[in-house]
This record gives C-alpha cells, sequence and structure tokens, in this order.
C-alpha cells in the first residue's frame, strides 16, 4: 500500500511493508528529531550496530541476540521473528 498526502508545502509518503507504517518526506534528512535514514541505511546492520543494538552472532553489543537482520533486504526484527518460525 503506497499513500501520498501533502502537509504545507511538503509531500508525506505513507507506506506499509512488512506490516510496519513507513513514513517518508522526500528530501527531508532532517528534523527536530535527528537525521533521517535512506531505506538502504535502515535495511544494514551496521546502522543499528553503530546504535548499540545486540544483533544474533555479533557480541561487541552483547551477547543477547535480541535482533536479526536479512541484509539489504529487510528491516531489522526481533530474533523470533525469523522467517520460517
Amino acid at each position: 500500500m503506497h499513500l501520498c498526502d501533502k502537509v504545507g508545502n511538503r509531500s508525506l509518503e505513507y507506506r506499509v511493508y512488512a506490516g510496519r507504517l513507513v513514513l517518508s518526506a522526500p528530501g527531508q534528512m532532517a528534523s527536530a528529531g535527528g537525521m533521517g535514514k535512506t531505506t538502504t541505511e535502515m535495511q544494514r546492520a551496521q546502522t543499528f550496530l553503530v546504535a548499540g543494538w545486540e544483533f544474533v552472532d555479533e557480541v561487541t553489543n552483547g551477547a543477547e541476540d535480541l535482533w536479526w537482520i536479512d541484509e539489504g533486504k529487510d528491516y531489522p526484527r526481533l530474533w523470533w521473528e525469523a522467517v520460517g518460525n
């Protein structure tokens, strides 16, 4: 599902991806909430590893194995959301 809207003079895009609502404002990379990330960045483990997320099979951020990612194809998911479970 893909919807577009206008707020003031800005275009907003809403997408439902893997059961999640993803909102984007094309061309806007920063807000009062921080810097934006591209879809490519959001689908890389490294983006989250530098923020301290604990991924399966990495030990730098701990050994709890909370998250996994299908690198370059999907967003992070909790370990129990693995495909095939």
